[in-house]
């Protein structure tokens, strides 16, 4: 019996919370929580419609796969064995390695645009900050231009999750001793520096209060794979759950917000406390048997499988170029959020898409060390990886 099952008072069952894996070795419920995920940035940024951030908060099921899958990397045994594989330092480097060579093109690709758009290169040395897309542990510098912005905005998730990375070591020796204050103390944090009892400045200012927002739902994906989070009692998981929406939902009725405009990410505490509450919900009903035999039988059918291993193995591909594509169709079609129109603009999105993944998604395989395939087979191959980034 570990230390979270002595302070969950949970029976310490060798199978219990276990996720279930494929013959290949893969979480097929996992993979389809990602895929969703991917399709519900893509469709918010083509539709800019808010009320998607609460019927799907897929940033905070992204971060609760990333911490997974992220612990998994650094644990030796199935379920709740406390013993580390490999060492923490290979297991860094191997993340970064899959992370950041598609950073790169995309950065560097970024960079030329700008330069295409009259920026002298000169004036490159006025903006050192350029140096993050070596290693994003900041956002890098956005040059003066139009289409700048469509390199840099979606980069936040992908900084927030190097450091997450970076900590899983010490959250999960953290978890593992003190698994109900550890997440305790993860939810309170992003309503602590709203009331301003804390308050973080410098360089590191924006990635803080990121970490901040989504530190709950990576202790949530480290819970679910020491399977501690499904052997916390019914009667004490789900009034937890049910509490947290309560309040998500009383700090978004005095907010002033409506169902029209509201959008999670513009509200820092709701959108920590209802993407803790919804991840740590799948994650658990995910450790559920009857739900198992439903993704079993999901993945029989002749076209969920494909996509769903297409989105996984080309998620960071995907999550990188979607936003110059989305840009690019609004400009297209005179794109208005309050009018539309909507199908234009996704369709050309998804098509764009689709050729920068044949253009550059072979980066992913390269760097993952997958052989390459051909641009009309399915990337990845029979067990193909990553938790975004692998």
């Amino acid at each position: 019996m570990t230390v979270a099952d002595r302070q969950t008072g949970a029976s310490p069952s060798p199978s219990a919370g276990r996720p279930h894996p494929t013959a290949s070795g893969r979480d097929f419920y996992i993979d389809v929580l990602r895929a969703a995920a991917i399709v519900r940035v893509v469709v918010y940024h083509v539709m800019e419609f808010g009320l998607l951030t609460i019927a799907f908060p897929a940033m905070g099921v992204m971060f609760a796969i990333g911490g997974s899958l992220t612990a998994r990397s650094l644990t030796a045994a199935e379920g709740t064995a406390a013993r580390v594989s490999r060492s923490t330092a290979t297991v860094l480097v191997s993340r970064f390695r899959r992370l950041l060579p598609s950073v790169w093109v995309f950065g560097a690709v970024g960079v030329i645009a700008a330069l295409g758009q009259g920026y002298p290169v000169s004036a490159l040395r006025d903006h050192p900050g350029l140096l993050w897309w070596i290693f994003p542990l900041s956002a890098p510098a956005q040059l003066p231009n139009d289409v700048a912005w469509a390199f840099t905005g979606g980069l936040w998730y992908l900084t927030a999750y190097l450091w997450f990375v970076i900590l899983t070591p010490l959250l999960l020796r953290l978890f593992r001793s003190w698994p109900r204050w550890t997440i305790v103390v993860v939810i309170a944090l992003p309503v602590i520096l709203h009331l301003e009892l804390l308050t973080i400045g410098g360089t590191f200012h924006p990635q803080a209060y990121d970490l901040t927002q989504y530190a709950a739902c990576w202790v949530i994906g480290i819970a679910h794979r020491e399977g501690w989070l499904a052997r916390v009692p019914a009667p004490v998981f789900w009034p937890g759950v049910g509490l947290l929406a309560l309040v998500a939902g009383w700090w978004f009725i005095t907010s002033g917000q409506s169902l029209r405009t509201v959008d999670l990410h513009e509200t820092p505490v709701m959108n920590a406390l209802w993407s803790v509450a919804f991840a740590a919900t799948l994650m658990r009903v995910g450790s559920h048997e009857r739900v198992a035999e439903l993704v079993t039988q999901a993945r029989s059918v002749p076209a969920v499988g494909p996509a769903v291993q297409v989105l996984n193995a080309r998620a960071l591909t995907i999550y990188l170029w979607h936003l110059p594509c989305v840009l690019l169709a609004h400009w297209l079609t005179d794109f208005d959020s309050a009018t539309g129109p909507w199908l234009w603009p996704g369709v050309i999105t998804v098509a764009a898409t689709a050729l920068a993944v044949v253009a550059v998604g072979w980066v992913e395989d390269v760097a993952a060390r997958r052989p390459l395939t051909a641009p009309w087979r399915l990337p990845g191959g029979p067990a193909y990886a990553g938790d975004l980034v692998g």
